[in-house]
């Protein structure tokens, strides 16, 4: 153990020296603590993990090495009885051995271990004052577990809370002032109690009608238990191992053990008994006629040979003859009363039946439905001769089982595919039920399907080893899915595997390359929605579940078609405007995929559904009479990482990523303006940060609305200074930190910036919106006066330096995303038509404007005779050929027209020709003034490429560069 410690210890140190104290980190209110928080509980679980403290037949609740690592990990908490548990004779020492965890982040760990039992068994174990603050980070912290967990630690804290209480009762404990303390664990109690009707534990909503039933079922049997636990069992027979006492005890050294006056502790008991009772009668009242009847469709979990409905009753008849028995209790008549609602008498333990199989047998085949019923239902006691008889299987088909018998069917399938048995006898039984199965009527069989896979939260329970290529192969060749007989063979291929089936027709539907000629169309898709609208334990649809699965694969699909298919299942409701925009677009935000055509086609769907949305709210002022919940925190960081990253690509036409960032900014408008009135401020204050760790300066025009009316005017100079506050905090880093390489800072030594350098990169990065802003914001008012600029005019200069970026573009290809030549160029040619149309003042000195133009695009001619292939130059050159400026004004407006045109013309032909490949075909010599901006344009990239908190971060990138060079 002292070596697993020390590992510990070491790692704590590291990480607590390079990301500062692990004692801050108190919550995930941002990524970055998120990021932290996982990495570090996913690094101290592998580390415990490789350690191999669990050993093979010791439950874990009673293994001393992982209750020792426990306590380690709980000593070294910044609890506010921290120092008081250094007195502890035994374990005192452990006490700040390493770097203080957080409360948060001690607890984040003991979940990543699963350790719960651990954690949930020390409380009976530890001073009182320890349990209080345990219990409170518990509480507080449970909602993050999945259903199964989450409810199970409340319920055993429950217990664990009400057993402390008559330990207590009996033992006094250590603390400061326990009467206080007392009253903290009793309100502690109740409110683990209310987490019991929390929407976020019990997750009602979003889960299949009959896993609802269920799951009010098991809460409430549950609940019955514990009340006559706490109010029998517990009370009067609690014993505590002295093994299991010395494994956990801890102390707070010499500290008197302080008793409690049993007046007190006599009424806290009461007080929490009462609040049992009144849950127990507020979970009764919520039964209503279908949950009942639900409950008798339901096998019980811990008996299946009776319903849930009936091991329900027999928990209510049991406590009900409980609290009869007892004086104190048999006042509760209300309780008495609402539990025998649902009570039934327990039937004493009797074989199913007197009838023989054989018996059944010949009684099923004379048509004797009761027969029919307890032979299928006595499945496990069958032998060869129910498979071997026709006659059973022909009754069977012909007297159409209802759907408990063929859950039962498919019930005896599942334990003879889970029996060592050859494959050939498994294939038999396959084939006997499947056959029987498919006799049934289209609606049963989708009822059976969607039952079944429920019940086995969508397990592969029947899947065999060819199951996938078997489907592949049938579906490959029977595509219609209205033809009847087709549709039910690829439900039974559903049943065996749902969600490897559900995959493959989803991923012929949107049009895989590896299904490309097959064809199954978005209408026949929805055949399958009782498929896609079972939820999984983690409260998503197989839909949703698959889609995310497709997400992942990065894999292109036909745009028409999933467009088509993501339409139709939103307009009939499988999909809702909420699982699209908070699910399935957050999801793939953060998927981080490569392919930027999906990305285009998921951000214009999500674009159109929520512009039909608004459309409909301002004709109709509501929607179904809904509120569209649009988590507005969730969906604005993977936006604008989504923006930034699709920026910096290279890989990719600009036209492209120009389109998807244009779809980004529709999204994060729409949210900003319709969806974050009901943020807090410390909720925008936790964005801003996140964005201003990603965003460059010139995307932050997007998301103004966030930042305080005084500081979200992002003109031109305001993105101009945020470059030179990055950038130069980086460049006096290198000039003052004694740590940074003697090569790197006489690099540097000479190195300067100009605003022109800033305006170089922003046009090269820029949108066409975005582009025609900087423009706009350049030429006009007395922004260009403050820069260092000749006696030309604005629009001149403005059109000089994106000509610069042009030659850029050509000379080095490979900095850039493809097509950037004519992207640039095509913007210039946007924003002059705009230009020359708008600013009547011009219109007086059109030659001067129109030789301008002339001057600046000619600029061009050399470096692309350079750079491109004779047909392009040639191209370009003939452009102007016949320019000639004259007085006549109206005849200079028409050849400006005329030039525009035509060289916006050559843009499109460039593009469509494809001159980024070309241009890799010729290789030259880049000019002087070329070289300098490639190491300026590297260099900016990479000062805005991490914030300030990360500059050595830069100055890798930096060193990286530099020695490409």
């Amino acid at each position: 153990m002292d070596d697993l410690q020390r590992k510990i210890q070491m790692y704590l140190m590291k990480e607590n020296q390079e990301d500062g104290e692990l004692t801050f980190l108190t919550a995930r209110t941002t990524i970055e603590n998120t990021i932290k928080i996982n990495n570090l509980c996913k690094s101290i679980s592998e580390i415990i993990l490789a350690s191999d403290l669990v050993f093979e037949g010791t439950e874990l609740m009673l293994n001393p090495k992982c209750v020792t690592a426990f306590k380690y990990l709980m000593l070294n908490t910044n609890f506010t009885v921290q120092k008081r548990l250094a007195e502890d004779m035994a374990h005192g020492h452990l006490v700040d051995m390493c770097p203080t965890l957080s409360s948060y982040l001690f607890i984040q760990i003991i979940w990543k271990l699963e350790y719960e039992d651990i954690l949930l068994e020390s409380i009976l174990h530890l001073p009182l004052d320890l349990c209080i603050e345990i219990i409170d980070i518990t509480k507080r912290t449970v909602e993050e577990l999945e259903f199964d967990r989450a409810v199970n630690i409340i319920f055993q804290l429950i217990i664990n809370i009400y057993k402390k209480f008559i330990l207590i009762a009996n033992n006094g404990s250590q603390s400061s002032n326990i009467i206080q303390n007392i009253n903290s664990m009793t309100a502690y109690f109740q409110e683990l109690l209310l987490l019991l009707d929390n929407e976020k534990i019990i997750r009602m909503k979003k889960i299949p009608v009959l896993k609802k039933y269920q799951r009010y079922g098991l809460l409430l049997r549950r609940i019955i238990k514990i009340v006559k636990d706490c109010l029998e069992n517990i009370r009067y027979n609690l014993k505590i191992s002295e093994d299991t006492e010395k494994i956990y005890k801890i102390t707070f050294g010499r500290e008197p053990i302080e008793r409690c006056d049993d007046l007190i502790i006599t009424q806290t008991i009461d007080t929490i008994h009462q609040d049992l009772i009144n849950l127990l009668l507020k979970k009764i009242k919520e039964i209503d006629c279908n949950i009942y009847l639900g409950w008798a469709e339901l096998d019980d979990t811990e008996n299946p040979t009776i319903t849930l409905q009936k091991a329900i009753g027999n928990e209510c008849y049991y406590l009900v003859e409980f609290i009869k028995a007892n004086k104190e209790l048999a006042e509760n008549e209300h309780l008495i009363e609402c539990l025998q609602q649902l009570s039934s008498k327990p039937i004493s333990e009797e074989i199913n039946s007197v009838l023989t199989l054989e018996e059944l047998r010949y009684g099923t085949i004379q048509g004797k439905q009761e027969c029919i019923k307890e032979l299928i239902s006595r499945y496990k006691e069958w032998d060869e001769t129910i498979l071997n008889s026709i006659e059973i299987k022909e009754m069977w088909k012909k007297s159409l089982l209802d759907k408990h018998d063929c859950l039962n069917l498919l019930e005896y399938l599942t334990f003879v595919l889970m029996q060592a048995d050859n494959e050939d006898s498994q294939q038999r039984v396959y084939t006997f039920v499947t056959e029987i199965l498919i006799q049934q009527n289209l609606q049963s069989i989708y009822s059976i399907i969607v039952e079944y896979i429920t019940k086995h939260d969508g397990r592969n329970c029947l899947e065999s080893l060819y199951t996938e290529e078997t489907f592949k192969d049938f579906i490959t060749r029977h595509t219609n899915m209205k033809s009847l007989k087709t549709l039910k063979i690829i439900l039974m291929f559903l049943l065996k595997s749902p969600k490897k089936v559900l995959g493959i027709i989803l991923r012929i539907t949107i049009g895989y390359p590896e299904y490309e000629n097959i064809m199954i169309s978005a209408q026949d898709f929805l055949l399958l929605s009782p498929i896609m609208n079972i939820r999984e334990d983690s409260n998503e649809t197989f839909l949703i579940s698959t889609l995310k699965t497709i997400f992942s694969e990065n894999v292109e699909w036909n745009i028409k078609k999933f467009k088509d298919l993501l339409f139709l299942i939103v307009d009939n409701k499988i999909l809702t405007i909420e699982d699209v925009i908070n699910n399935i677009l957050v999801c793939y935000l953060k998927e981080n995929v490569s392919s930027l055509r999906n990305t285009h086609c998921i951000l214009t769907c999500a674009t159109k559904i929520l512009n039909d949305m608004h459309d409909q709210w301002l004709w109709h002022h509501f929607l179904d009479g809904l509120t569209i919940e649009i988590k507005a925190q969730n969906l604005l960081i993977p936006l604008a990482q989504m923006m930034s990253s699709t920026r910096k690509r290279t890989d990719v036409s600009n036209y492209l990523i120009n389109d998807v960032i244009k779809e980004i900014n529709s999204i994060i408008y729409h949210i900003l303006v319709y969806y974050t009135d009901d943020l807090n401020v410390s909720v925008i204050k936790a964005i801003i940060e996140d964005l201003e760790c990603i965003l460059e300066p010139i995307e932050k025009i997007h998301f103004a609305s966030l930042w305080p009316p005084s500081r979200n005017n992002f003109d031109l100079l305001d993105n101009i200074h945020d470059y030179e506050r990055r950038c130069f905090f980086i460049l006096n880093m290198i000039k003052n930190d004694s740590t940074i390489s003697d090569e790197l800072k006489k690099f540097f030594s000479n190195f300067y910036l100009l605003q022109e350098d800033f305006l170089h990169h922003m046009i090269l990065h820029s949108t066409s919106f975005e582009y025609l802003i900087l423009a706009k914001q350049y030429t006009g008012g007395n922004i260009c006066k403050t820069f260092k600029t000749t006696i030309k005019d604005p629009y001149n200069n403005f059109l000089c330096l994106t000509m610069e970026v042009c030659c850029f573009s050509l000379e080095y290809p490979s900095l850039s995303p493809k097509h950037s030549f004519t992207f640039v160029l095509n913007n210039s040619i946007k924003f002059l038509k705009f230009y020359f149309n708008y600013k009547q003042g011009y219109y007086s000195n059109v030659p001067k404007f129109y030789h301008s133009i002339i001057e600046n695009f000619y600029l061009l001619d050399e470096i692309i005779k350079r750079c491109c292939s004779p047909s392009y130059s040639l191209l370009y050159t003939n452009l102007f050929t016949n320019i000639k400026i004259t007085n006549d004004i109206d005849e200079n407006k028409i050849q400006i027209i005329e030039l525009l045109d035509s060289i916006e013309r050559f843009t499109n032909q460039c593009t469509e020709f494809n001159e980024s490949r070309d241009q890799e075909s010729f290789q030259n010599v880049p000019s002087t003034k070329m070289s300098r901006f490639r190491l300026v344009y590297l260099f900016i990239s990479a000062c805005i490429k991490v914030p300030a908190s990360k500059a050595y971060e830069c100055i890798t990138i930096i060193n990286n560069f530099l020695a490409s060079t």
